[in-house]
């Protein structure tokens, strides 16, 4: 699945997380977020007070509704709480960058595909 990096992304949760949900409500939804049409970003849920981390993989969106979807405890990181005023963030993480080394290495072989935005 192509990934996607964001610079200097930054966002505030706007309900609480729990460990098991997959639904994370943010301040900004932004259209061109970067989880359509395949695309997947990798993305880091901090603590206001830096206790904890969490590193995501998002996967959908709904700018109507405030959220994004994402797969839970990547990267070595364990599925956690977190509360509104929390952040997410685009971080570069080891998956992201495997993901894209990974990519590389395929499209060199087959050729780049037709990824809008990419």
């Amino acid at each position: 699945m192509p990934t996607k990096f964001i610079n200097e992304y930054s966002e505030v949760l706007t309900q609480a997380l729990s460990a098991t949900s997959t639904y994370i409500y943010i301040s900004n939804v932004s259209s061109n977020f970067p989880v359509q049409g395949g695309l997947r970003t990798y993305l880091t849920l901090v603590r206001a007070d830096g206790s904890a981390m969490e590193m995501v993989e998002a996967y959908s969106q709904s700018t109507s509704n405030g959220y994004i979807r994402a797969n839970r405890g990547h990267d070595g990181t364990t599925a956690t709480t977190f509360s509104v005023g929390d952040k997410i963030e685009c971080r570069v993480t080891a998956a992201g960058l495997e993901n894209h080394v990974s990519q590389i290495s395929y499209f060199s072989l087959v050729g780049r595909p037709n990824i809008p935005n990419y």
